[in-house]
Parts: C-alpha cells; structure tokens; sequence
C-alpha cells in the first residue's frame, strides 16, 4: 500500500537545490561506488582461486570497471575471473545511461533559471502615514520584463480559537489586495521597486473592529508586539505565525518563458515598526536608465 503524503518531483527539485559543481561531483562519486561494489562482488566470487593474489587483482578489478564507466575499453585480462561478463554488462549500461543523465542536468540547468530573477530587499517596514508595510524589490536580469505584476497572500496559523478551543483548520491563507498600480507594463532592469501592503495600525487598547481588519498590527518600540489576521491574534514566542508572500510574475519574450518569484517575509520576526534610510534614484534621460545611489540601505 503506498504511504503519503508522495513526493513526484524529487529530481527536478534535487537538480535545482544543487550547484553544476554538485552535480558533477555526484556523478563522479555514483561512477566510483559502483566500481567499488563490482569489484568487491568479482573479488569475492574467485576469493579461492587469487587468494595469493588478493589486493592486486582486487585493485585491477576496480580500476578496469572505472576505466570501463568513463568509456576505456575492457581488460581482457579480467575476462577469465568468474562473474566478470554479467558486471561488465552492467557496467556498460550504465557507461551509457549516466553520462546521458549528467548532459541532461547541465542542459535543465543551464536553460531553466534556478536563481532568483526577482531580488528582494530582507527589510519589512512599516510606513505609518501610509498604514502600509513596504518591502521592496529589484530584477537582476538585463532581459526585458514585460507585464510585471505582484501579489501578496497571507499564511498564518492559529492553534486555538478566542475560546480555548483547538481550530479546526488552523493554517489558513488567503490573498491581500494591494494597489493596481504595482502591475507595471515595462519596469526596468536593476531598479528597486516598492510593494506597500496594506494594514490596520493599532495600540495596544484595540477594539474588535480593529481586530477583524485582515492584517492588523500592534506596534511595539522597533517590531510588532502583536498581530491580528481576521480576528485572530498571533503572538510572539508562540507556535501561532503570520507570514507574508510576495509573488512576482511576469513575462519575458526573449526567453520565450514566464517570471514568476516569489519571498516569504515572517510578519513578526523580520517587521520592523521604524523605516530606515532610503536609497537616492535618478533617472539618467541619454543613458536611457535610472542610476541608483546608497544600494547600502537596499
């Protein structure tokens, strides 16, 4: 009987975690055991007749079927050791099928982007004129975007309900409209962009009509004492939780492909309840692009 919850995209997700340097050094460690394990099996079936000759015949054992997955020719000195032509078979199939799936994973590395294309600034901050947690981002790729847009969903969890009792559902999500006016048509290249999220601000003494706004925040001296999601209080220190979610998607033509990034902000550990300095942009009209000043306080 099969056991879930089922994972069905464990090697696209393996060859994306991973770096071709990684990849690499898999294959060849992959290329090295399974010489080990023939050459012990092949060993260990003529124990009794190279008993003299142990460690020699064991060490041109291992480097014949090493030569052999890196595409050498066969030793025919080993053709007459017992179990040799069923190893040699197998280690022929793989000689073919390993390096087919190393090319493969260069290929789906090189052509799928695995780094983000969207690079989002670590701050969280409240704009309080505004009612309004801004986080900001950048595109750091020199390929035009067209059609840029954001999103942000609410992730939260809630153990217990305002009564004591254990929810039913207690992670829950749902989307936070924002302004239109963070869907760009063209944006360009290596400029931040600001997303303002849209919150209530409340003290300490909130009312129930405060509390049943979707994102609710109570300020402390430089982070959020308290959160409320729909009524729900989350609390620090707490197994309770908020996070945030900014997707970005776009298209890019060039590519013939679509972006789409997304970050995920923890509303109560990384929020700060004070801005800090901002960064200077120009736009420069002959070069045709903004030039930005003070990335330090990206």
């Amino acid at each position: 009987m099969r056991t879930h919850p089922v994972d069905r995209d464990r090697f696209r997700v393996f060859l994306v975690r991973n770096t071709l340097a990684s990849l690499l050094g898999y294959y060849l460690a992959v290329n090295i055991v399974l010489a080990f394990l023939c050459a012990s099996i092949v060993t260990f079936l003529n124990f009794e007749s190279i008993d003299i000759h142990l460690w020699e015949t064991y060490h041109k054992t291992f480097f014949g079927f090493l030569s052999l997955l890196f595409g050498g020719n066969a030793n025919p000195v080993l053709e007459s050791l017992v179990g040799y032509h069923p190893v040699y078979l197998v280690l022929l199939a793989c000689s073919v099928l390993l390096p087919g799936l190393l090319l493969g994973a260069i290929v789906f590395k090189v052509t799928t982007p695995t780094k983000k294309l969207a690079v989002f600034s670590k701050k969280l901050e409240l704009n309080t004129s505004e009612h309004a947690l801004e986080a900001r981002f950048y595109l750091a790729t020199s390929l035009q975007v067209f059609d840029l847009s954001v999103k942000v969903f609410v992730k939260f969890y809630k153990k217990t309900d305002g009564s004591g009792n254990t929810r039913e559902f207690p992670l829950s999500s749902f989307e936070l409209p924002i302004d239109p006016c963070h869907c760009i048509p063209q944006p360009f290249s290596f400029v931040p962009t600001l997303v303002k999220i849209p919150i209530t601000i409340a003290e300490k003494g909130l009312g129930l009509a405060q509390a049943e706004h979707p994102l609710t925040l109570v300020c402390g001296e430089n982070s959020f004492e308290k959160i409320y999601v729909k009524g729900h209080e989350i609390a620090p220190h707490t197994d309770d939780f908020c996070d945030l979610y900014i997707v970005v998607s776009g298209e890019i033509p060039s590519l013939q492909t679509k972006l789409n990034e997304s970050e995920v902000f923890d509303v109560l550990t990384q929020g700060r309840s004070r801005k800090s300095s901002s960064f200077d942009a120009k736009y420069d009209r002959r070069g045709k692009k903004y030039v930005i000043s003070k990335w330090e306080n990206f």
